[in-house]
């Protein structure tokens, strides 16, 4: 079993935080030895309260705590704060069919932010799973440019370029994809298989599937729920690949 520790920075009269959440003197002092960064090096989750968690996810920088694991001891509902907290979530949402929710905070959380590149690409995504193709190409559009063309946004923008009609442009993005080598330049075979199924090219599509398999590149678990792999989906080679990867074929 775990052990369970407890780490309280606090000032003398017992406080964690100034009057209006401030936190800003706990850093900034010579001479203090930093305790937090090793602590953290041996824990596997943490558990936050309610207030804590709001104040710290409310903070205009990154997330602190990485992919460490946060569980929440609250008895309110929770509505994710940070902005990339609220695109993942709207990303789950959108797997569990969930799309009137999974749009309301996309699209809330483009609001809060313009320029973060994951809340546009999953209402991209969002858009291209419910058939419309423009408001798709809008969305992933902007997600590439904001992440510097992503090899994956592109492949995305590029499928959805094809099924709204602009199959040139497509063609044009899966060249430019094809300059880079692959996969020392983050370009898997997944991200081809999702270009050919936009582009109607189910077979090539299957191709480029299998040869992600063999990389093992670690987009082939999201296989089964992929929005941008839906019009494969009644490909009974598509559901082949699925149960050779042990996911659900339905």
């Amino acid at each position: 079993m775990g052990r369970v520790r407890v780490f309280i920075a606090s000032s003398v009269d017992g406080f964690i935080a100034g009057p209006d959440d401030e936190l800003d003197w706990l850093s900034g002092r010579e001479g203090v030895e930093d305790t937090f960064t090793p602590f953290m090096e041996g824990v596997g989750a943490m558990l936050m309260g309610r207030r804590t968690y709001d104040v710290v996810a409310g903070f205009d920088a990154p997330w602190p705590y990485g992919a460490t694991p946060v569980l929440v001891a609250t008895s309110r509902a929770m509505e994710p704060k940070e902005r990339t907290v609220r695109a993942v979530h709207g990303y789950i949402l959108i797997c569990a069919d969930r799309t009137d929710e999974a749009r309301s905070l996309l699209e809330a959380t483009v609001a809060m932010d313009p320029e973060h590149p994951l809340a546009h690409w999953f209402l991209g995504q969002l858009h291209f799973r419910n058939g419309d193709y423009g408001r798709a190409v809008e969305s992933l559009r902007v997600a590439s440019s904001l992440s510097e063309e992503a090899s994956r946004m592109m492949a995305d923008l590029a499928s959805a370029l094809a099924l709204n009609g602009d199959r040139d442009a497509a063609q044009n993005l899966l060249a430019n994809l094809k300059r880079r080598s692959r996969p020392e330049e983050g370009v898997s075979s997944y991200e081809y298989a999702i270009v050919y199924t936009g582009l109607g090219d189910m077979a090539q599509a299957i191709f480029e599937l299998e040869a992600a398999m063999e990389e093992r590149t670690w987009q082939v678990v999201y296989m089964g729920i992929d929005p941008m792999l839906g019009p494969l989906r009644e490909s009974d080679r598509y559901s082949d690949l699925l149960l050779q990867l042990g996911l659900p074929s339905d």
